[in-house]
This record gives C-alpha cells, sequence and structure tokens, in this order.
C-alpha cells in the first residue's frame, strides 16, 4: 500500500498532550476564527499560536483561516487550512 498522512484534531493543551505520544503525522489545531460552516464551535484565536508550541508535531493551524493569515512567526504551524476561506476568495475573483 502506498503512504498515509495521519493527523489528528485538537483543539487545547489537553488534547495535543494526548497527541504528543501518537504515531501521527501532524495536528490540526483550532478553530483560529469563526467561520459560517460550522455551529457551536470554540473559537481560539490568537491564543492557539502559544498552545501550538506545546505540540511535538507539526500544526496545522484550522477553522476560519485565511489566505493572508501569516503564521511565521510561529515555526510550530507549518500548515495553513484553508476552507470556505478559500471558495469566498476564487468565487469573488470571477
Amino acid at each position: 500500500m502506498g503512504q498515509k498522512i495521519i493527523g489528528l484534531s485538537t483543539h487545547n493543551i489537553k488534547e495535543i498532550k494526548k497527541a504528543n505520544p501518537l504515531d501521527i503525522d501532524y495536528i490540526g489545531l483550532g478553530a483560529y476564527r469563526n467561520t459560517n460552516t460550522k455551529e457551536s464551535v470554540t473559537v481560539s484565536g490568537e491564543k492557539l499560536l502559544k498552545i501550538a508550541k506545546k505540540s511535538k508535531h507539526p500544526v496545522a493551524i484550522i477553522g476560519g483561516v485565511k489566505l493572508e493569515d501569516n503564521f511565521k512567526n510561529s515555526p510550530q504551524i507549518e500548515y495553513k487550512v484553508i476552507g470556505s476561506n478559500l471558495m469566498e476568495h476564487f468565487l469573488s475573483n470571477l
């Protein structure tokens, strides 16, 4: 079989600590901001940048991330997962 990439969604330090010993490739950490696609989501915003430092795995920041968001000062954040904002971006440029 081919290679698989395995990630785990996390939302806080407690969940990151549980994920750290696991054999996974990355964690998803969010939500960064509100979106129109999900209800009852805990939004942690800039706090996520500090929380990400606790992960032993690369971090994919999720939830309301925009193309223009910059996480260069947070080296643990390797990926920006852009969902609904990406669609909005492309639709507005048609």
